[in-house]
């Protein structure tokens, strides 16, 4: 049916579109109506991309996308792998049996996708604890951390990342994958 296409296509073209802001805020920082452009970019797929109907925290600034990667972090008392839940701009989500308190402040050494384990990024990206989640809690323990970039090259690490799954999900979307 059409009207069943008609969104894919608008969702591989918001797609496209978000990666070349993507790429264009590696390079420079946006126009003012550019960021809000990709804000609201962001917030369009967030609930296109979104596959259960829970409803979207527009607190959140970032796009956040769920994806199979594993991620190495340092704590001040620990180093230990965590699987990322949900990924965007600002931060991420993360399932672990060790869990960092809030506030605390970790390292993102590492990130490696599940389904292609050569794609390993170096992050070395400093992070916040935001959020803890329980062991008890129903969907398990976790956390979840706000990126603290305090270098320029932080910034391009994370655009990287974004970028590299923003393709994965448009190629998908697209059926090039």
């Amino acid at each position: 049916m059409n009207d069943e296409e008609a969104p894919e296509e608008s969702v591989v073209e918001l797609l496209d579109e978000l990666l070349m802001m993507e790429m264009l805020r590696g390079q420079r920082d946006l126009e003012p109506e550019e960021a809000r452009r990709w804000v609201e970019l962001q917030r369009i797929l967030t609930r296109e991309l979104c596959e259960s109907p829970i409803t979207v925290d527009e607190r959140r600034q970032y796009l956040r996308v769920a994806t199979p990667m594993l991620v190495w972090v340092v704590s001040p008392g620990a180093s230990f792998q965590a699987t990322v839940l949900d990924l965007g701009a600002g931060g991420m989500g993360l399932s672990a049996g060790v869990l960092p308190f809030p506030g605390e402040e970790v390292i993102l050494e590492w990130a490696r996708s599940t389904s292609v384990p050569s794609d390993q990024f170096s992050l070395d990206l400093p992070a916040r604890v935001m959020w803890m989640r329980k062991a008890t809690h129903e969907l398990g323990p976790g956390f979840g951390v706000a990126f603290q970039p305090r270098l320029r090259e932080h910034d391009h690490r994370i655009s990287e990342l974004l970028l590299t799954l923003l393709r994965y999900e448009r190629n998908a979307r697209s059926g090039s994958g």
